[in-house]
């Protein structure tokens, strides 16, 4: 039953990192590319749809470690995964309100 609250809590985990790095992708989108390249600006499901299609094209084979990994691990690297969307979204809102 451990097993399938930690599953659980992970899928939940990798879904809200989806949609956090989804969202930063979109504010930095549109504070950057529009003015800068003349383009439009994207909605937050448009971000969502440009991230997974990037995940598909940019994936990799998993490896057993991956999954022999205690689920305590799996987490922390996707918190550090989404830490290092938050750093990106801070330098960028220096940059831009600057």
């Amino acid at each position: 039953m451990g097993e399938i609250k930690a599953f659980v809590s992970g899928l939940f985990f990798e879904i809200g990192e989806l949609f956090f790095k989804s969202w930063v992708f979109c504010v930095l989108w549109n504070w950057f590319l529009p003015p800068v390249l003349g383009v439009n600006g994207i909605t937050f499901v448009t971000a969502i749809g440009i991230g997974l299609l990037v995940s598909v094209v940019t994936a990799e084979a998993p490896s057993k470690e991956k999954y022999d990994q205690p689920w305590g691990m799996l987490l922390l690297n996707s918190f550090m995964r989404s830490l290092n969307a938050l750093v990106a979204l801070v330098i960028g809102a220096f940059v831009h309100f600057t």
